[in-house]
């Protein structure tokens, strides 16, 4: 622990997480919209960008917290490689110093990885935001403009909306240009205020937009209570337990509070009397 590269890679991975964790709490607001999410990741990612010629930064903060200002490449015995009788004319290969590789080897690499993984997942976002992205501009963009975006937004959703979205979005565009919207949640401000005056009935592919729009998933994690739960399911006892049973089982152990409240007497008397034998007299 009192080692020079533990002390580098606890300063890096410190400052990362901590603005990984700051960004994941704010996506959590009621209030975040795809918009802002996507702001907030290009942002992060703008962030570790910087990380990357600030090796120098995070290798002095690593000797004050380690105590140590040597690499372990530098204590340790230096191994030489064997040279043979044929080989006096050739010179010999080019090394970097401990600082060097270490930035090369671990340093590098880490940032490199975070930020190709940040890309994959931006692409993501970005493509659903290229679709929805013309509803903050709506009462400040043109017609046409209006009419191509509603256009392009149709092809993407044809069972959920009609032909008539372009027509309704030009309208409800004259409409909300006659009212003050704040700079920021104006995607919520304008889908409240056609609750609020009961506009659905007037503009119901326009509704339809918003409620697509607004509820779609801003942040991902993965499904940590089926791991927690499987290991109480699955064991040395149910080896032979094929995986639909075992889905099946998983999904009782995680909504247990459901299950507990189900009557399950009927379905106990039909399973009895499907497996039940009868007797032939």
């Amino acid at each position: 622990m009192k080692k020079l590269e533990t002390g580098i890679l606890v300063e890096v991975w410190s400052c990362i997480m901590e603005r990984f964790h700051k960004t994941s709490q704010a996506l959590q607001d009621s209030n975040m919209t795809l918009n802002k999410a996507t702001n907030l990741l290009q942002g992060l990612q703008n962030f570790i960008q910087l990380l990357r010629p600030q090796f120098q930064t995070f290798e002095g903060r690593g000797q004050a917290l380690s105590g140590c200002h040597h690499y372990t490449e530098e204590i340790s015995r230096k191994k030489r490689r064997k040279v043979g009788l044929d080989s006096e004319g050739e010179s010999e290969d080019t090394s970097l110093d401990p600082s060097s590789r270490f930035k090369v080897d671990s340093y590098l690499p880490i940032i490199d990885q975070i930020l190709s993984s940040m890309k994959t997942r931006l692409e993501a976002y970005d493509g659903l935001q290229r679709k929805f992205s013309f509803l903050i501009e709506l009462n400040t963009m043109s017609n046409c403009k209006i009419e191509t975006s509603a256009k392009s937004l149709l092809q993407y959703y044809p069972d959920d909306l009609e032909e008539s979205l372009p027509e309704e979005m030009i309208h409800f565009s004259t409409l909300i240009k006659q009212h003050h919207f704040n700079s920021e949640c104006k995607e919520i401000q304008m889908f409240k205020f056609i609750n609020e005056n009961e506009f659905a009935h007037a503009f119901p592919n326009v509704s339809v937009v918003f409620k697509l729009y607004l509820c779609l998933m801003i942040s991902n994690c993965s499904g940590e209570r089926s791991f927690s739960a499987l290991k109480r399911v699955k064991n040395h006892l149910r080896s032979s337990m094929r995986q639909k049973r075992l889905n099946s089982l998983a999904i009782l152990c995680i909504e247990n509070d459901i299950l507990q409240k189900i009557d399950t007497d009927d379905i106990i008397k039909s399973f009895a009397l499907s497996k039940s034998r009868k007797c032939v007299i």
